[in-house]
């Protein structure tokens, strides 16, 4: 296919024209085609502006540096705008209007997240190994209408399924609002208090953070710790205060429609209004990965010189098929309202009597309360991937 007939047959079957980040992901491809003695389209072509860009442009699939990794190969010449790789590794450009084979990345394949796609046939070909990460693929959800507890709900989901259900992030979370739109009702979810507390991001996705970058802290060693939420200083310095406190906030915007990343809101929150407010206008609460983003961060809120809520925060909720998902959806509150409740359900409102629920029109959107372990509720699963 040409490059523009290879991009769209990889946007419409699987996500994008594959992208290469760095060595790691250029030695798995060459691995996993080196038994073909073919060029391959990726996904990086040159813009009206003279520049290289991925065709995959989703900002938040990158992290710092990312978009500028190349393997040209420099004794040979280059001469056109699409990018081809050989089964070598190395890179050459040519015409768009060439006929190659052509590598499709895809978040969520059901074979493999990279397949190597040949232009006389509609499936996909040898899947390529290395790039599967489950960790990111689309949770199925499937509803069993009848009443058990939550133990009993585990046990269930367990034999005839995967587990109790794992809402990883928002796209989850969209997906079982739409799924349990028709019944108005609650269910209870594999999230359960355990016995530490452990910090977490708010924005969980995976892709979003190399190695170790998770646990990037900064904290002001001079200051009081004292509380389950994370606040920036004017300084770029970190303190933990409660989270009911209400102070301005930092949000992290990576659609691909704007330009903005660190978007700072001049509003007192607290903290789980603050992060409700970043998801339904940008992505999530900041995320800070490294001494960079934060010195980034610092020079945005030094003039104001008022702290910021950022998205870090601990708790001791885990994941019945333990998932180290960071993932939360609370009501206001929760699940601090009640500390003797140690299971969580998603709830369309507030409003209940002694388990029994009923939906208001007025609260048509998912959060999460807790709730005892005992109460009798329906349950949501998710299917084997």
């Amino acid at each position: 296919m040409t490059w523009t007939d290879a991009q769209s047959y990889c946007r419409e079957n699987y996500t994008d024209l594959a992208t290469v980040d760095d060595m790691e992901d250029l030695n798995r491809l060459i691995t996993s085609v080196s038994s073909y003695n073919y060029w391959f389209w990726i996904g990086l072509k040159k813009g009206d502006s003279m520049k290289w860009h991925w065709s995959l442009v989703d900002r938040r699939f990158y992290r710092e540096g990312e978009t500028e990794f190349r393997n040209w190969d420099t004794g040979t010449p280059q001469n056109g705008n699409c990018a081809l790789m050989s089964t070598a590794g190395l890179w050459n450009n040519t015409s768009c209007d060439d006929q190659h084979h052509f590598i499709c990345y895809d978040v969520c394949p059901s074979v493999s997240q990279c397949v190597p796609v040949w232009p006389s046939v509609s499936q996909c070909g040898q899947p390529i190994s290395g790039f599967n990460t489950p960790s990111s693929c689309l949770h199925q959800y499937q509803l069993i209408t009848n009443y058990l507890n939550w133990t009993d709900a585990q046990s269930y989901c367990r034999e005839n399924y995967t587990n109790l259900a794992t809402v990883d992030d928002m796209e989850d979370l969209n997906r079982l609002i739409t799924s349990a739109n028709y019944y108005k009702l609650r269910y209870w979810i594999g999230l359960k208090k355990g016995d530490s507390m452990k910090w977490h991001w708010s924005l969980a996705d995976r892709h979003f953070y190399r190695k170790g970058e998770t646990g990037f802290r900064n904290w002001d060693t001079g200051t009081t710790q004292n509380g389950n939420c994370a606040l920036m200083s004017a300084a770029g310095l970190w303190n933990n205060t409660s989270c009911d406190d209400q102070h301005h906030f930092i949000c992290y915007d990576g659609k691909q429609d704007t330009n903005l990343t660190y978007v700072l809101i001049q509003e007192n929150k607290t903290w789980i209004d603050a992060q409700s407010y970043c998801r339904q206008h940008h992505t999530d609460l900041v995320s800070v990965r490294n001494q960079t983003e934060n010195t980034e961060i610092e020079k945005k809120i030094s003039l104001r010189g008022l702290p910021v809520w950022i998205g870090l925060f601990q708790d001791s909720w885990r994941w019945s098929d333990q998932s180290d998902s960071s993932f939360r959806n609370w009501w206001p509150g929760y699940p601090t309202k009640d500390q003797r409740y140690n299971c969580t359900v998603v709830s369309y409102d507030l409003y209940f009597h002694e388990y029994f629920f009923y939906y208001d029109d007025n609260y048509s959107y998912l959060k999460w309360i807790n709730l005892p372990c005992d109460a009798q509720l329906w349950r949501r699963l998710r299917n084997p991937n």
